[in-house]
C-alpha cells in the first residue's frame, strides 16, 4: 500500500480530500484535511436530479485542485468517491467522464448501503464501540449501519439530506417536512431501535459540539464525546427554527446557517423514531471507511487484528526513538504493578492504562525537552482514539504528572467529572514514576530487583547505579520504600 493516499469524497453539500500517511503496517496518522462547500446537488432536487453546469464546474474545479494538492504530498494512491447526488443523478456520466478525461481520475459512485458500511467500520475501528447505530446525516441522504459484535450486520440508506429537504420544503409548513420524514422511516428495521447512536457528519458534529461547549465539556476533543440522549434531543429542538443569531451564539458556522435546521430536523426525528439513550460524536466517517477498507483489504470483516491499536502505534512509530528502552518501561511498570495492585486496590482495567501510559511516557521531547510532560499530555489527549474519554485522560494525566504524584487541585477540579478519585491516580503516576528511575541511566536494562515484603516495596541493586538511586530517594512514597544494595 502507497506510505501516502488521498481520499476524495464527494458529497451532495462538500467535496472534501483527507490525506493519510502510514507509519507502519496498521498504523496512520492524518496528515492533511480540506474542504469545500461546493454543493454539486443544489438545485438538483427540484429536477429530478438533474445536476446544474454551474454546480458540476464548481466541483470540477475543486477536485482539480485536490488533485494537484494530493500530488504536491507525493500520494501514490487517489481514492476519490462519490455519494447521494451523483448517485440520482441522470448525468453523473457527463461529470465523472470529464474527470476520467481532464484529472485521469476515476470516480466511483457508491450505493447507500456501502456509504453506510464505510461509516460503519471507521466507527468501529476508530472508537470503542462494539455495539450501536451510526447516522450519517448528509446533504442528499442519510445513512444507517447497525454495528454488533464489532461488525457491521445491518445497513440502511434514506433519501434525507440537508440540502434535498431544504429545496423541496423552504416554502413549505415545517409538518410537511416532519411528515416527510417520518415516513422515510416506515421502512427501518426494528434491530436499529434502542441502540446507543453514533453520530456521523457535519451536521451532527456541529451539533454535539455545540452541545458540549454548551455543557462545559472539559476536553476540547469531540471525537468519542458521549452523551445522554434526551438532554441533547432537547438542545437540539431550538436549532430547528434557530435564527442567526442564535446559532452563532452556540458555535455553529455560518456556512451551515441555511441548512443546520434541516439536518437537526432529521436527527431528532431519528432520535426519537429510534429510542436511542446514549450520542457518541465522531469525527471519522466515509473518507476513514475508504482508506479503511484499502488498508485492511486482507483482513477479515475490515477489522484491526486484536489488540492493535492503530494510534498508539502511529505515535510510537512518530514520537518514541528508542522503542527497546520504551519496552522496557513498560514492562517494569507492569511488573510493579502486578507487585502492588492489591494493595493500591487497582482493578485490572488499569493495566491497560499503565502499560499505554509507559509506552508513550516521552512523546512530547520532540517538541521539546523542557517540560516535556506538558507537550505529551497535549499530544495524547488530541491524538490517541479508540478509547474512551476518561480512558485518554487518564492516560495522559498519568504522563504529565510522571514526575510529581501530585496533580494540581485545579487540574484536578477541571477533569473531574471523567478523572477516577485522586488516589488511584496518584498510585498509577507513582508506578510510572518508580519504573522509570529504576532505568534512570541504564535505559536498555533492569539493574534492580524489586519485592513487596511486609509493606514495603523493596528495590534491590544488583550494580552501581548511582543515578537511578540518586531519582528513587526523590520519588515522594505512597508506600515505604527501602533501597538495598
Amino acid at each position: 500500500m502507497a506510505k501516502r493516499t488521498a481520499v476524495i469524497d464527494i458529497g451532495s453539500n462538500s467535496v472534501r480530500i483527507v490525506i493519510f500517511e502510514k507509519t507502519s503496517r496498521f498504523a496512520f496518522h492524518l496528515l492533511r484535511e480540506s474542504k469545500s462547500r461546493v454543493r454539486i446537488g443544489e438545485g438538483a432536487y427540484k429536477q429530478e436530479g438533474i445536476l446544474t453546469d454551474k454546480a458540476m464546474e464548481r466541483a470540477f474545479e475543486t477536485i482539480k485542485e485536490f488533485v494537484a494538492l494530493a500530488h504536491a504530498y507525493s500520494c501514490r494512491k487517489i481514492l476519490a468517491v462519490a455519494t447521494s447526488a451523483l448517485r440520482d443523478a441522470p448525468n453523473k456520466k457527463t461529470f465523472t467522464n470529464r474527470v476520467a478525461r481532464e484529472l485521469n481520475l476515476n470516480i466511483r459512485i457508491i450505493d447507500g448501503d456501502k456509504e453506510a458500511y464505510y461509516g460503519g467500520i471507521a466507527a468501529v475501528n476508530m472508537l470503542t464501540h462494539s455495539k450501536g447505530v451510526t447516522i450519517d446525516i448528509g446533504g442528499g441522504s442519510t445513512e444507517l449501519a447497525l454495528i454488533e459484535a464489532g461488525l457491521v450486520t445491518q445497513t440502511a440508506s434514506l433519501n434525507l439530506g440537508t440540502v434535498r429537504l431544504k429545496e423541496l420544503f423552504e416554502n413549505e409548513p415545517l409538518d410537511a417536512a416532519i411528515a416527510y420524514i417520518q415516513n422515510a422511516f416506515q421502512n427501518l428495521d426494528t434491530a436499529f431501535f434502542g441502540q446507543n447512536i453514533i453520530g456521523i457528519g457535519g451536521t451532527i458534529r456541529a451539533i454535539a459540539s455545540a452541545y458540549a461547549h454548551e455543557t462545559d465539556y472539559p476536553i476540547k476533543v469531540l471525537h468519542g464525546f458521549t452523551t445522554d440522549a434526551a438532554p441533547l434531543h432537547t438542545f437540539s429542538q431550538a436549532i430547528v427554527t434557530a435564527t442567526p443569531e442564535y446559532l452563532a451564539k452556540i458555535g455553529i458556522k455560518p456556512e451551515r446557517f441555511d441548512v443546520i435546521g434541516m439536518g437537526t430536523l432529521i436527527f431528532t426525528q431519528l432520535l426519537s423514531f429510534l429510542q436511542a439513550k446514549k450520542v457518541t460524536a465522531s469525527s471519522v466517517g466515509v473518507r476513514e471507511g475508504v482508506f479503511l477498507e484499502d488498508l485492511l483489504r486482507s483482513q477479515k470483516f475490515h477489522r484491526f487484528p486484536q489488540g492493535i491499536n492503530p494510534a498508539v502505534q502511529s505515535m510510537t512509530d512518530r514520537y518514541v526513538h528508542d522503542v527497546r528502552a520504551a519496552k522496557l518501561l513498560v514492562k517494569t511498570a507492569l511488573e510493579l504493578f502486578d507487585l502492588l495492585a492489591p494493595t493500591f486496590e487497582l482493578s485490572l482495567k488499569y493495566r491497560e492504562i499503565l502499560s499505554i501510559g509507559a509506552k508513550l511516557a516521552e512523546v512530547g521531547i520532540d517538541l521539546n525537552f523542557h517540560d516535556y510532560e506538558r507537550h505529551s499530555f497535549y499530544l495524547i489527549l488530541h491524538s490517541l482514539y479508540g478509547f474512551s474519554h476518561k480512558k485518554i485522560l487518564l492516560i495522559a494525566t498519568l504522563v504529565r504528572y510522571q514526575s510529581s504524584t501530585k496533580p494540581s487541585k485545579a487540574f484536578r477540579l477541571k477533569y473531574q467529572t471523567l478523572l477516577p478519585g485522586n488516589r488511584k491516580i496518584k498510585a498509577l503516576i507513582f508506578l510510572l514514576d518508580v519504573a522509570s528511575a529504576m532505568l534512570k541511566g541504564r535505559p536498555h536494562a533492569l539493574p534492580f530487583e524489586i519485592t513487596y515484603e511486609q509493606n514495603v516495596l523493596v528495590v534491590r541493586s544488583l550494580e552501581n547505579n548511582f543515578l537511578a538511586i540518586e531519582k528513587l530517594k526523590k520519588i515522594e512514597p505512597l508506600i515505604p520504600i527501602e533501597i538495598r544494595r
